[in-house]
């Protein structure tokens, strides 16, 4: 089993190849920006999740890892079928916009500006407002839905994650939202009291890691595939060494 600082660097030195192939290649086209988000989003998480594990924060390096994981399963469920999917993910940042223009109305965020500004404003909320509308009816988007329409266990189904998304994804939203039963990653219960768990979490981190090599691993081999990235031999060679836990 490779120690902390072994996967640390194997991670870093993954990522750093993988950011160099994204800049060779690019620029690309206006159409794909949804799929570098989230794997630009993955290898910035990657890098966090390092510094992380330098301290042995294994708990909170889980959280970040909790946000890869979901990263990643979007990247494999668009996938599947990209086009309209991707298309789907687009027209779902014109909608789901909608509940922050609500926000902000609502909180009058625009009491300082003048009449006349705050006029000119709250007619183009009207409008986006109704092309909200015009793009939720199109592709059936309800407020508060995730953009797939599916929930994200059923896109992992889908796409072969459902025993990831069982074991880590609950695992570790039960930390990021505080949710009681991770009360013991923090505290030490005894019968003489209770205590401040300060014990380092190497192991933990160390899944963590491995885990972040995986996603980076299959994330990047669709990009590779669906931007002609060029990657294809340096990802054979990553896959060979995707560390086991």
């Amino acid at each position: 089993m490779p120690t902390v600082h072994d996967l640390i660097y194997l991670n870093r030195d993954f990522r750093k190849l993988l950011e160099t192939g994204l800049e060779r290649a690019s620029p690309f086209p206006p159409h794909c920006w949804p799929l570098l988000y989230l794997a630009v989003k993955i290898a910035r998480h990657q890098e966090a999740l390092e510094v992380l594990a330098l301290r042995d924060f294994g708990s909170e390096g889980g959280i970040i890892l909790r946000s890869m994981f979901e990263a990643a399963a979007n990247i494999l469920w668009i996938s599947k079928d990209p086009a309209p999917r991707l298309t789907r993910f687009v027209a779902f940042l014109a909608f789901d916009s909608q509940k922050y223009r609500d926000a902000s109305q609502k909180w009058d965020a625009m009491s300082h500006l003048s009449a006349k500004y705050r006029q000119r404003i709250e007619q183009e909320f009207e409008q986006l407002k109704k092309e909200a509308k015009q793009i939720g009816d199109e592709f059936g988007f309800k407020s508060y839905e995730h953009w797939s329409g599916l929930s994200l266990k059923t896109m992992c189904k889908e796409i072969g994650w459902l025993e990831r998304y069982d074991f880590l994804y609950k695992t570790y939203s039960d930390v990021s939202h505080s949710n009681i039963i991770s009360s013991n990653k923090y505290l030490k219960f005894s019968e003489s009291g209770v205590r401040l768990n300060r014990e380092p979490q190497g192991d933990e981190c160390a899944m963590c890691l491995c885990e972040a090599y995986y996603y980076l691993w299959a994330s990047f081999s669709f990009l590779d595939i669906f931007l002609n990235l060029g990657m294809e031999s340096m990802l054979e060679h990553a896959y060979s060494r995707i560390p086991k836990t």
